[in-house]
């Protein structure tokens, strides 16, 4: 049987397309969100992948606005507002629940210490004042900050606060978070491992946040159908993708890994290779490099 918690699925964690001038690039929207819509899947915009950090609030709006419009009401759509200072994170919520955003997520702000106390307060005032429910975020590979399972259980009685999204490696945690929150009706889980996303459904989480899902999404719902019909199917396609993940993951850092999936997508036609400042674009040998990979694997059937 489906599962059916509101938040469920393939949530892909998409890209920003730009132009070579630091634009919003609106015709690769339509590209994007057609693909992901038409692969039964939910966008998350203005997340780690989608370079958020680089952006503007103004920017942020704008591709809120333009994304908004192209889902047009055919999928939830998740909306990053993570920032180091709470009121920004607020009033960027605030906006884009205007411009059309479903439902929020942020992470824990990453330039001071914090312990649970500062965490559980900045969390809970941030779903008081937000029009929209809240996903929680856990990425200690850019917050260097681990929220503790009893913490997330603390923050998941709050009536506005309907979910974690969890990129922390660690298979011990998936386990704990699935034995504490997978029969939680009101509390979806959503793993961010890409290469686990099998372990992690098949342990009981709700959904899967794969930021190789840009470039094959509909791959991504096979598999989520699959780890619920049929394991062995599922544990097949796990094996398909796996090495296009390490195309633009294996062996890079996350600063590597966004230029290098922007590449993947361009080789296929959804968007241009450009990102903003600091990230770098790849060099023409790393281009080679991922359109001979791309090639070895014929990508292009799982489209």
């Amino acid at each position: 049987m489906l599962k059916t918690k509101k938040y469920h699925g393939v949530v892909i964690p998409a890209v920003t397309p730009f132009t070579q001038g630091g634009e919003i690039d609106q015709g690769a929207i339509e590209r994007m969100i057609n693909l992901f819509v038409d692969a039964e899947s939910f966008p998350f915009i203005l997340g780690t992948t989608g370079e958020s950090s680089s952006m503007t609030l103004e920017m942020k709006s704008k591709f809120v606005q333009m994304v908004s419009k192209c889902v047009d009401g055919r999928k939830t759509l998740y909306v990053g507002i993570a920032d180091n200072c709470l009121e920004n994170s607020i009033l960027a919520g605030k906006t884009f629940h205007n411009l059309g955003a479903d439902a929020f997520v942020a992470h824990a702000p990453y330039y001071y210490p914090l312990n649970e106390e500062h965490l559980f307060l900045y969390f809970e005032t941030l779903a008081e004042k937000l029009p929209g429910p809240l996903i929680i975020y856990n990425i200690p590979s850019t917050t260097h900050i681990s929220l503790s399972i009893e913490l997330v259980e603390k923050l998941s009685k709050h009536h506005n606060i309907k979910g974690l999204k969890d990129s922390e490696r660690s298979l011990e945690r998936i386990k704990v978070l699935s034995e504490r929150f997978s029969g939680n009706k009101d509390f979806s889980l959503l793993s961010g491992w890409t290469v686990q996303s099998n372990f992690t459904l098949n342990s009981g989480f709700d959904g899967i946040v794969p930021s190789t899902g840009n470039a094959i999404p509909k791959l991504f719902h096979n598999l989520y159908l699959a780890t619920q019909t049929d394991p062995g199917a599922a544990q097949e396609l796990q094996k398909i993708i796996n090495p296009i993940a390490d195309i633009h993951q294996k062996d890079k850092i996350l600063s590597q890994a966004i230029p290098a999936l922007k590449i993947m997508m361009h080789t296929k036609g959804l968007c241009s290779p450009f990102v903003m400042p600091p990230l770098v674009r790849c060099t023409q040998l790393e281009e080679e490099q991922i359109k001979d990979e791309l090639d070895r694997l014929q990508i292009d059937q799982y489209t």
